[in-house]
């Protein structure tokens, strides 16, 4: 409702959301610093659709186009007028600009497999703890084989918060 007159106000989705994020983050470098800081992305998330930010709703307006995209994109793309990328893309630019070297071979595939896992389903299932299990199977090693590659739990959560800003430091 319009505070002023009453009547009801009807807004697309798109342009709600863009309001609301630019009234969170006025610009993109605002909103890539919080995005940064985050340590669970998950937390953002969630903050933003308390303020009116609704991921799921903007994707089905948008459609097919938003299918492979990652919130970060849809976000960028919404307020910012910014050209997405697929999460696919984001993993294809790691892989170039190898920045996993530093890493171990045992190391490098199970990052490497958490790149894929993201690429399906994005970054709240990459910051999961129960993302290691699938990882697991598919490269038969136990979660703590896994953690064990890293020098230990902490060492691991390290791993990832790397690979997470590798992801997201593609242009």
């Amino acid at each position: 409702n319009d505070p002023n007159t009453g009547k009801l106000i009807t807004e697309d989705i798109r342009n709600y959301s863009r309001k609301n994020l630019l009234g969170q983050y006025a610009t993109l470098r605002d909103f890539l610093t919080r995005w940064d800081e985050a340590e669970r992305k998950q937390a953002l998330l969630e903050e933003l659709q308390e303020h009116g930010v609704f991921l799921d709703a903007l994707r089905e307006e948008i459609g097919q186009a938003a299918e492979n995209m990652d919130d970060f994109d849809l976000i960028i793309h919404v307020a910012y007028d910014q050209k997405p990328l697929t999460r696919r893309q984001r993993v294809e630019y790691v892989k170039k600009q190898n920045c996993l070297k530093k890493y171990s071979q045992d190391c490098r595939e199970v990052l490497s497999a958490l790149m894929e896992k993201y690429s399906d389903v994005g970054i709240v299932e990459l910051e999961n703890p129960r993302v290691l299990d699938a990882v697991s199977n598919s490269l038969k090693k136990t979660s703590v084989e896994i953690i064990r590659l890293f020098g230990g739990a902490a060492q691991y959560r390290q791993a990832v918060r790397e690979l997470t800003e590798y992801l997201y430091s593609a242009a």
